[in-house]
């Protein structure tokens, strides 16, 4: 049995839809498509700046979109991935996830295959032990590569962090200075305190 619905047009199977309702929505959608045109025409406002709503009456109101806030903020680059921002503020600009990088992929595939050949290697002649040395060299070049792709994420890491501790030893070096001051004075009393105490007692002693 073919299961119905109601709408304000009265019955009709759920799996035809109402043909009154689905023309007045194929209508609405072709009115509204053709205000967008028009409105475009007329206010030169792109269609993406637009909101547009069909009324019940078949009216259509529009409003313009809100621009998001420009957020984009200028900053100068300092060196070493690291930005300085207006006001004299600094971030790190930083790369993470080198599992994703598709160059450090590469490396992983070329480090795997020269692992195993190497397991499978035998050197048993000299034109083994050639081709042996020749791929220690090529060994050196990767490391070299390696090396280089590890410092793109580790260098601007270090780099801030040298940046941040020397800004922290403004803090604690000179606090660091008050301690040894503060303490030296506190011995120097404190020696003191023992030699008038030395004294005193030489002084009853000769009594």
């Amino acid at each position: 049995m073919e299961q119905k619905g109601k709408c304000p047009h009265g019955e009709f199977l759920l799996a035809e839809g109402c043909p009154q309702c689905i023309a007045e929505r194929k209508a609405a959608g072709e009115e509204k498509a053709r205000t967008i045109v028009e409105l475009v025409e007329e206010t030169g406002v792109p269609a993406d700046n637009l909101k547009i709503e069909v009324q019940d009456d078949g009216s259509v109101d529009f409003t313009m979109k809100e621009e998001a806030p420009d957020t984009a903020v200028e900053t100068v680059d300092i060196g070493y991935g690291i930005r300085a921002l207006p006001g004299g503020d600094v971030v790190a600009v930083v790369k993470v996830g080198p599992g994703k990088d598709a160059v450090v992929v590469k490396l992983l595939e070329e480090v795997m295959r020269i692992k195993e050949y190497a397991d499978k290697r035998v050197v048993q002649s000299p034109q083994d032990s050639k081709d042996a040395v020749n791929d220690i060299k090529g060994m050196g070049d990767l490391k070299k590569a390696i090396e280089e792709k590890r410092q793109e994420y580790v260098g601007p890491l270090n780099a801030h962090v040298k940046a941040v501790n020397d800004d922290f030893k403004l803090l604690t070096g000179p606090l660091a200075e008050a301690d040894k001051v503060t303490r030296g004075k506190v011995t120097a009393y404190n020696n003191e305190m023992q030699r008038r105490q030395r004294e005193a007692e030489e002084i009853n002693r000769a009594k």
